[in-house]
């Protein structure tokens, strides 16, 4: 069974919830021999909106870019979900890596360049280096 759950939702409270129903199958057809096992869990990122390193990305992509960055709720699994296993807030930013070209590269070297710099402005603003 797969299951997944939303970001709010801890993985030991999930995977509780998910034995517990299945140990109620296990005992209304003790003859179909089901057995439990975790076989990986990872759990989901979320970060607030007013959080302080969404506002510092928003602000060097605006100033690269010109515009504001892009949301998207992601399904694929990311560093961010162990991050989050630990208790730190993080958010996954980058650039997207739509279809390849006729090179086979994802990602032009113009956008590199930007998050690049996006990158190092983000960073000087949170160390704190950061002049306007």
């Amino acid at each position: 069974m797969d299951l997944r759950v939303p970001p709010t939702m801890p993985m030991q409270d999930a995977r509780r919830i998910v034995k517990d129903f299945f140990l109620n199958l296990a005992q209304q057809f003790p003859d179909y021999g089901l057995e439990f096992e975790t076989y990986v869990s990872v759990p989901g990122a979320e970060i607030s909106e007013d959080h302080e390193l969404v506002k510092t990305i928003d602000r060097a992509h605006t100033r690269i870019m010109g515009t504001p960055p892009a949301r998207a709720v992601v399904q694929w699994c990311s560093d961010a979900s162990v991050m989050t296993r630990f208790g730190i807030e993080t958010l996954n930013y980058g650039p997207s890596s739509g279809e390849r070209d006729a090179e086979g590269e994802k990602v032009a070297i113009d956008t590199l360049t930007s998050i690049t710099k996006i990158y190092a402005l983000a960073a000087a603003e949170i160390c704190g280096t950061h002049e306007d």
